[in-house]
């Protein structure tokens, strides 16, 4: 569900975190594919938000991440097997 700043405020019973000074959360996605990590980033981009950049590789794990309109952190991640 998604809120007005406002509404969220007064939902929670605190202020809302300013995304221009902190993180109080990155939400991680699985994906089927490094190319699905890929899409869903680049259409983020596309939408607007901020890509983090390149995908990163780890051993198994391949994550790419960016930033929304409101400035909250989200990843994609696909863990080969």
């Amino acid at each position: 569900m998604l809120h007005l700043r406002s509404g969220f405020e007064s939902y929670t019973g605190v202020a809302a975190t300013d995304t221009e000074t902190s993180r109080e959360v990155v939400v991680g996605l699985s994906a089927q594919s490094r190319e699905q990590v890929d899409e869903q980033v680049d259409r983020a981009a596309v939408a607007g938000g901020q890509s983090l950049g390149p995908g990163m590789a780890n051993g198994p794990m391949y994550m790419r991440g960016f930033r929304d309109l409101d400035g909250h952190q989200w990843s994609f991640l696909h863990l080969s097997s």
